[in-house]
């Protein structure tokens, strides 16, 4: 079963304090199911870190199973005049399903 947005902000606000939204991504290769994470946003760092310590593993369990929390890196937002002279990315996690496919000739066309 996939939780979904609203299953998750409703769990973790029978749990924590100041919970104001979250991101939950689909499993790239089941879109019935999650990724098994959520990012999770609080109403302050406060809120955040009293959640944090509260569900340090062992102590509370969601839909019936352990949990492990951590602080997640904000991404940082970069100007879009800046983004326009981008001209390299990085293609991290391929799936080796796609590794069989001819990637360097398509980036080729792309000019990556």
């Amino acid at each position: 079963m996939m939780e979904t947005l609203q299953e998750v902000l409703a769990e973790m606000k029978t749990v924590a304090e100041g919970v104001v939204d979250a991101i939950v991504y689909p499993s790239i290769t089941d879109k019935t199911k999650n990724r098994g994470f959520a990012f999770v946003e609080f109403d302050s760092h406060r809120s955040a870190a009293m959640a944090r310590r509260k569900l340090l593993p062992g102590r509370v369990q969601l839909w019936g199973q352990p949990i492990a929390v951590d602080w997640a890196e904000p991404e940082h937002h970069v100007d879009e005049d800046i983004m326009s002279k981008v001209s390299a990315t990085i293609v991290p996690l391929l799936m080796m399903m796609v590794m069989k496919l001819p990637i360097l000739p398509c980036a080729e066309k792309l000019e990556l």
